[in-house]
Formats: C-alpha cells, structure tokens, sequence
C-alpha cells in the first residue's frame, strides 16, 4: 500500500504526517481522507487540513473542504477565538491557486458565502480571466442579474470581464471578437452600459458592433448611426445595420434621413448591388422611416440609368408604388 502512497507533512506540526493517498482510482484514498479530515477538523486545525487538500494529488477536494469548514463545521467556540476569521483570511489569499484548479468550483465559492467580502475588497483587474468568466456565468446559470448586489461593485467586475477579453483574447479576427463581446454585452447590458468605461476600451479597438450596442444603449442613437455610417467604407453590408437601427429609432431616423444619406454613400461608393438591396429592403418592410428619402433613392436609380435586368426592375416599381402609397 505504502508504495502508491504520498506523505504531506502538516506545515511541520511537531513532525506529524498524514498519509493521503496518490490516486484518486484508489478505493482507500477516501477513506484516508476523511481520517484526516476527521482528525484536523477534532484538532481545530482547519488551515492544515485545506493545505493537506490543495497538496495532495486531489487538490479538487479542497472545494468540498473548504465550504464545509466556512458554512457548517467550525463550532461556535472557535468563532469566538477567531477560528472563522483566520480561515476566511487564508482562503481568500488561496483564490488565485484555487482558480488556477478550478475556476468554476472556485466561482461557486466566492457566490456561496463562504467569503461574502471577497468580490467587495479585490482589484477586479487582478482577478485571473477565466475566474471572472465564471463568476458570471455562474450568476447568469441561475437567472440572477448581479454578483454582489452592488451595482457599482458588479459594474467594475463586468467591466474588468469586458477588458480582459479583448486583450487576451483567442479570437481569430477582430470581427469575431466584436460578436463574442456583443453576446457578452446583450447579456449584461445594464452593468456594460452605466458607465463608460466599456464604450471607451469598445472605440479603441475599433469593436464597432460592441460601441454601436453602447451608444444606444446609452442613448446616443444618432452617434451609433454616425458609426455604422462611416463603417460602410469597409463593410458595406452595415446597412442592414443602419435600417435595424432606424426602426428602433424611427423619430432620429426620419429627421436625420438615415436611410436617403445610407443610400447615397453607398451609391457614391459604386455599390449598386447594396444600394438595389437597400431599397428591396424597404419595399419588402414597408418602412415609413424612409418616406421622406424613397422617392429620392428611386429618382437617382433612374438617372443613373442603371437598372436593366427583370428583378431590378420588379424593386423599382415595388418602391414607386410604395412612394405612392406612403
């Protein structure tokens, strides 16, 4: 037996050891543990046995250990000596080692109550990435909208979660971590948006779909059209962007005509099959927010002669009925 055993000294305590056994896959290996267990928990001493856990070759049952000790073990008289407080102190300087095992299981401590200041008292921006990615998803698992019940204290950590993403990011391109972070953010929108700390880190990376997300939801509409309007130099399927955004916000779309001024910079640009698509768009959806700019769009097309075919043709007379009609 001796022979698939490990010794881990209990940090030298009058030379005592603890045998605990190196695999997992051995049927004595809990056994052994809840000797020790038993006999650190009879002895008071609780930070040796978490370090018994995090050296021995199961470090995992450390997790287990640790919520036991902090919500149900240690008796009321060591509360009182300061037992509790000790082992809090402990733990929390353990978290960056308990994340690096297990950043879930270490989530779900730090949301147990088992070091209820923890969130409240750490620089969310040395927190590991992976830990605050749990955290929140965790939090977002059981359909609750905050970590600590601090708003500003949850805003820090989105936005230390927000941060860390972009540079340590694993994306392939700039485009993928743009939508990886506008999922981020339709999730936790209120805690992303109250500030503008996310906008700012949004802009700097040139993440347009994550600044035009902010804007609105900041309630700067127009800024997010101005956005989306100058994105269409390198990508000019942003127009479907554009007309989400003028049905959103039909007031600012008809006084600043964001679907004519769409049209023209696409038609300037020389993309004619963005700019036939636009107004099939219109014509499909009915769109009154483009009232007061389709008869314009339709007057260009014609002097610009260039519609031929049988399906241009069908979308011209679609949007003059529809000019009629509107």
């Amino acid at each position: 037996m001796t022979n698939s055993a490990c010794w881990t000294p209990l940090c030298g305590r009058n030379g005592e050891y603890v045998l605990l056994f190196s695999s997992y896959r051995d049927s004595t290996f809990l056994f052994s543990l809840l000797i020790c267990t038993h006999i650190l928990t009879c002895r008071r001493q609780y930070i040796d046995l978490i370090n018994c856990c995090l050296t021995s070759s199961t470090p995992f049952t450390a997790f287990s250990t640790i919520t036991q000790l902090l919500l149900h073990q240690i008796p009321y008289q060591d509360e009182e000596e300061g037992a509790e407080k000790l082992v809090r102190a402990h733990v929390s300087a353990l978290i960056p080692r308990l994340a690096a095992i297990d950043p879930t299981q270490t989530a779900r401590l730090l949301l147990s109550g088992c070091l209820p200041d923890y969130l409240r008292s750490v620089q969310p921006a040395k927190m590991p990435l992976a830990l605050l990615k749990s955290c929140f998803n965790v939090v977002g698992g059981r359909g609750s909208g905050a970590l600590t019940g601090d708003e500003g204290v949850d805003e820090a950590l989105f936005s230390a979660l927000f941060e860390a993403t972009i540079h340590e990011s694993k994306e392939s391109t700039p485009k993928a971590l743009d939508h990886s972070l506008l999922t981020l953010l339709s999730t936790w929108s209120p805690l992303g948006s109250r500030t503008d700390q996310c906008l700012n880190s949004a802009a700097a990376e040139g993440l347009t779909e994550c600044e035009c997300f902010l804007l609105v939801a900041r309630g700067f509409p127009s800024r997010a059209f101005q956005l989306l309007l100058h994105s269409l130099h390198d990508d000019p399927t942003k127009w479907r962007r554009v007309l989400s955004l003028a049905e959103a916000h039909p007031v600012e779309a008809v006084e600043g005509r964001w679907v004519l001024v769409t049209f023209n910079r696409l038609l300037d640009a020389d993309r004619w099959p963005e700019c036939v698509s636009l107004i099939a768009t219109v014509v499909e959806k009915g769109m009154a927010v483009a009232a007061n700019g389709l008869s314009e769009m339709v007057e260009k097309v014609f002097e610009r002669g260039k519609w031929d075919d049988g399906e241009e043709a069908a979308v011209m007379t679609g949007a003059l009925k529809l000019v009629t009609r509107l």
